[in-house]
């Protein structure tokens, strides 16, 4: 697994029509074996994409888009993407 430096997003609050896009680049060595842990709190929705590829989403119906608004808040979410399915 790689350990990756947490990188907390600065907490603002959003109308539900607004979108948030955060971007960080992490250096991986390889990607036999890698993993990639994350841990996600949000009161919203949220898509994550790796390498440009949706990897999941958390509060969002399955055929979201701009215009749809989250469902009830939860807890953290935890999740691993598995790097070689995403990575080319």
């Amino acid at each position: 697994m790689i350990s990756v430096p947490v990188c907390p997003l600065t907490a603002k609050q959003f109308t539900s029509d607004e979108v948030t896009l955060s971007r960080r680049e992490v250096d991986i060595p390889s990607l036999e074996d890698s993993l990639l842990s994350m841990c996600v709190k949000c009161a919203g929705g949220v898509v994550v994409s790796f390498n440009g590829r949706l990897v999941t989403r958390f509060n969002l119906v399955e055929s979201f888009d701009a215009s749809l608004e989250a469902i009830p808040l939860h807890d953290d979410s935890l999740f691993h993407i598995v790097l070689s399915s995403v990575c080319m």
